[in-house]
């Protein structure tokens, strides 16, 4: 047991400094795993983001939308079943709950990866973060969802009985949001990025420098490519235009606007 005297603050600490030399090569290669799983996660929501705030019924025919649509729903059941592995999963898994337990195991008498003179800074970073308070309602409905909808058909959800709730949006992002400062705190001093560089809004390109995203430059091209977009320079007959705009709400003249300019096109 170590002593209060004894104790170190792990605030500045490097994995190096803090980690037993048996734990340090398990605990880099679990955190590789998690690292590539999170990356995944948060690059699955900003995709489907881009994809729902785009004008398909505008600029495009039902046709036109068949990918994408399908790219939607194999996405999100991708990061629903990712953020069951990391938090959601039983004890048999390797899940961050139980990574954190190898670090710092809760019965004191066990030693983890992490030195004693460690231990009570780490467990005290972890408890402040309220993670399985904050996430247990949402991580039971992802844990529901998985098991009716996503791992398995049950006969309830087949015949629309199932009384599993559908994960709104909003909670899903505090759920992933919460995992990442999960995982941010198991990572100590070292910083991994969990976006690529045109995906992350906290990145400040140099001036001219080409800062969309794929995603991004596929839905522009489709935007560009539109008939309505370009038909007041593209007329099939005289006055289509007007008699378009007619049609038109003052938002969807809005969104046309929008990308005209953004194509250096003039506005209408």
């Amino acid at each position: 047991m170590t002593s209060p005297s004894d104790e170190k603050d792990i605030r500045g600490k490097s994995e190096e400094e803090m980690l037993t030399s048996t734990g340090l090569e398990e605990y880099r290669r679990v955190m590789e795993f998690f690292h590539e799983s999170l990356y995944r996660l948060k690059i699955s929501p900003f995709i489907v983001e881009q994809i729902e705030r785009f004008p398909f019924d505008l600029f495009t025919t039902t046709d036109d939308r068949v990918f994408l649509s399908h790219v939607v729903m194999v996405f999100m059941d991708d990061s629903l079943m990712t953020v069951y592995k990391l938090v959601v999963d039983n004890e048999y898994s390797y899940t961050m709950q139980e990574f954190k337990n190898k670090i710092a195991p809760p019965d004191r008498r066990k030693s983890g990866f992490i030195k004693s003179e460690y231990r009570k800074s780490f467990t005290d970073r972890i408890r402040a973060l309220y993670f399985d308070e904050k996430t247990k309602q949402v991580r039971k409905i992802v844990n529901d969802l998985r098991n009716d909808r996503i791992g398995h058909s049950t006969r309830d959800w087949v015949l629309g009985k199932s009384s599993v709730p559908l994960l709104e949006l909003s909670r899903f992002h505090d759920l992933v949001k919460a995992t990442q400062e999960l995982f941010d705190t198991l990572s100590f001093t070292t910083d991994r990025r969990l976006l690529p560089v045109s995906y992350d809004p906290a990145v400040t390109h140099p001036r001219g420098a080409d800062a969309q995203s794929d995603i991004e430059k596929i839905l522009d091209a489709m935007a560009r490519e539109s008939y309505v977009l370009n038909m007041p320079e593209n007329e099939r007959f005289p006055g289509e235009w007007s008699e378009q705009c007619e049609r038109l709400t003052s938002e969807q003249i809005a969104q046309i606007n929008y990308y005209r300019k953004k194509f250096k096109l003039l506005e209408v």
